[in-house]
């Protein structure tokens, strides 16, 4: 096996039934194409969760790693990028880590391509699209500081000017050799977690400014469908789905979810319609408390 597809999933049921739909996509075009040089890794603490299967190998992260992943200040998305390095450094292949709100139309074998003939002195880096430029309307404090910072862009080797992009990191793709360059993501994450408002954004832009910085920068290929803008209604969708085929093996369970079909306008509306304006201000205060809980641990942390 020459290519890792990795997936880390945590936390709430939703994420273990989108994670579930996804791989279960993915191992369709394995056993479809007999494709034996693809492997699926999956991190998680709930390893029960998991579908079961000779191309998966689960790797079981209990509750102490995921912890000491998230870091002093318990950076929830800073789990990802250990999780990367940690897939690097074990398998010694080109790794390709997708989040759990997707699903497969095919195989990834343009990406990997890409990584397998990746440049050791300007490595290949794939992310899932490229969203937008850092702007005073998108993403301001992370504008704010690189213009105001010009030394602290120079000394990480960043791009000095604008324009500076946002890419989705829904997919992360790099070759064998990124085990340095996972590496200066983390710290440049840890790094702007502590200088920038906006800081629950930093392994985001840190990934996109080292892509766009250090590496020919590539967007993910067609056949990953990242659904995140009605993920909210999709977990409804799917449960009473996966619950409907559980009688199945897992080889008919992958072949009946590659041919669900939702309708997208339907899963957006119903996004909009399920949750009530209540519903909706209480998730913000949510996350609205969460990100100043952030900011209060890093100050006192100084």
């Amino acid at each position: 096996m020459n290519k890792t597809i990795v997936y880390h999933v945590h936390g709430d049921e939703k994420f273990f039934l989108q994670a579930r739909l996804s791989i279960l996509t993915l191992l369709h075009h394995l056993i479809k194409n007999n494709r034996f040089d693809y492997q699926i890794a999956v991190y998680t603490d709930k390893i029960e969760q998991i579908p079961k299967h000779s191309f998966i190998q689960v790797i079981e992260t209990p509750k102490a790693i995921l912890n000491e992943w998230a870091g002093e200040f318990d950076f929830v998305h800073r789990i990802k990028i250990k999780v990367i390095e940690d897939a690097l450094i074990r398998f010694k292949t080109p790794t390709l880590h997708v989040d759990c709100d997707t699903r497969w139309h095919g195989l990834p074998d343009e990406d990997f391509a890409h990584l397998l003939l990746s440049d050791a002195q300007r490595p290949c880096f794939i992310m899932h699209a490229k969203e937008s430029p850092v702007s005073k309307t998108s993403h301001a404090s992370f504008l704010r500081f690189f213009q105001r910072n010009p030394d602290f862009l120079a000394s990480w080797g960043l791009k000095s000017e604008a324009p500076w992009f946002m890419y989705n990191a829904g997919a992360i793709g790099l070759p064998q050799s990124g085990v340095a360059t996972i590496r200066d993501v983390l710290k440049l994450s840890d790094t702007l977690f502590t200088k920038v408002h906006g800081k629950w954004l930093a392994e985001q832009v840190a990934f996109s400014m080292i892509a766009q910085s250090k590496s020919t920068i590539l967007e993910m290929t067609p056949v990953l469908e990242h659904y995140w803008p009605y993920s909210r209604a999709v977990p409804g969708v799917i449960a009473p789905f996966l619950k409907g085929i559980s009688h199945l093996s897992i080889e008919e369970q992958a072949a009946v979810c590659f041919d669900i079909n939702w309708n997208v306008l339907a899963l957006t509306q119903s996004s909009v319609d399920n949750a009530s304006w209540l519903k909706k201000a209480y998730v913000r205060f949510k996350k609205s408390i969460a990100k100043r809980r952030l900011d209060m641990r890093v100050f006192l942390s100084k």
